[in-house]
């Protein structure tokens, strides 16, 4: 289907976001969910892009977080205000939010904080929700939309590798020295980011116990399950990244 672009801004040196007037879509959307997006009418490049959904803003108008890193997202951002954008969604299972557990706990690197600003916004629902973000990047140009955390009364704590703010060294240093004093069974973690750090906050979590979700990027052709190109090993078998996931116990997943 054919939307509006409601705004589309450059944020941060590579990264922009990309608002969509889609109403139809907004109402439907879960957190963890994503949309493939057409960046052009031509055949080149010919497949979709997928991207998470980053935030449902009141008029049910949909963000999109991204970073520019080859060809479809370069021509991506070229797009205007007021331009129409062809895209399908929402795609994919998303977050699982279990109401009783009260302590939720965000872990994103880099770009992986996209999805996490729609999960923030929704466990901000429920008033005795604590919600914790670990934003950590190789430097400060990777740490996004903070304040948009804080605004849903998120604590935030943050590291980068070369410490041009917050803490130096890797987010999952900074995760464990909050583990050591402050972890909980009775909360919940969610991570998105590169695949090594994922691995090793499951890791983390494991030790304290405590459930963790983390949502998976593959290259997708179709973002539908039909051409199986985005599968990844788990437990149970080969599963497939668009329609069993993106989010996925870490638990399930073969690390």
């Amino acid at each position: 289907m054919n939307a509006r672009i409601a705004s589309h801004l450059n944020v941060a040196g590579t990264y922009y976001r990309l608002q969509i007037h889609s109403p139809q879509i907004g109402k439907k959307a879960r957190p963890g969910q994503f949309l493939m997006l057409r960046a052009t009418e031509t055949l080149d490049p010919l497949l979709r892009r997928p991207f998470s959904i980053h935030r449902i803003n009141p008029d049910k108008t949909i963000e999109i977080l991204y970073k520019v890193v080859g060809k479809g997202t370069r021509l991506l951002s070229y797009l205007k205000k007021d331009e129409d954008i062809d895209i399908i969604g929402p795609l994919g299972n998303g977050f699982t939010i279990n109401k009783k557990i009260k302590n939720h706990i965000l872990v994103a690197g880099g770009i992986g904080i996209a999805p996490l600003l729609f999960l923030a916004q929704e466990l901000s629902k429920d008033k005795k929700n604590r919600i914790i973000l670990f934003a950590g990047g190789r430097h400060k140009g990777d740490i996004l939309c903070i304040q948009d955390f804080k605004k849903l009364k998120a604590e935030v704590k943050i590291s980068t590798e070369d410490g041009s703010i917050g803490k130096q060294g890797l987010i999952s240093e900074l995760f464990e020295i909050f583990l050591a004093g402050n972890g909980e069974s009775s909360s919940v973690v969610y991570a998105c980011g590169p695949k090594s750090m994922m691995k090793e906050i499951f890791r983390l979590s494991s030790i304290k116990e405590i459930f963790c979700q983390v949502s998976l990027e593959e290259r997708m052709a179709c973002g539908l399950g039909a051409c199986l190109g985005c599968a990844t090993d788990t437990r149970d078998g080969y599963k497939y990244v668009c329609n069993d996931g993106p989010v996925f116990d870490a638990g399930e997943v073969v690390w």
